[in-house]
């Protein structure tokens, strides 16, 4: 079982009077049976409940007469979510594996 708050501030670049906010709130119950000793199979359900400014602050919509508006969501929304989940281990040999990477940098113009 799992519960989380968050209370977010949602501003627009360039624009200092725009400030709204979000409030998320998020249960997630779940249920797990080991398979064998290396596989896990599960159920989750996750509820949110999301209230206040969830549109995009940057996103706008053109009318067809020309005019500029902000997209508009609703204020309050609830979310389900049902999961059916199966782990297994990743085998061994695997997790040996190596790897290289290189990085060319390109100059910056004068």
């Amino acid at each position: 079982m799992a519960y989380s708050a968050t209370r977010n501030k949602i501003g627009r670049a360039m624009d200092p009077i725009f400030e709204k906010s979000l409030i998320a709130h998020t249960a997630e119950f779940s249920i797990g049976q080991l398979l064998d000793r290396k596989s896990r199979a599960g159920l989750a359900y996750t509820f949110q409940d999301l209230r206040g400014f969830q549109s995009s602050p940057y996103r706008f919509v053109r009318t067809s007469d020309g005019v500029a508006m902000a997209e508009v969501h609703p204020r309050t929304r609830r979310r389900h979510a049902l999961t059916a989940f199966v782990l297994r281990s990743l085998p061994e040999a695997w997790l040996d594996a190596r790897s290289h990477r290189s990085i060319v940098m390109s100059p910056y113009p004068a």
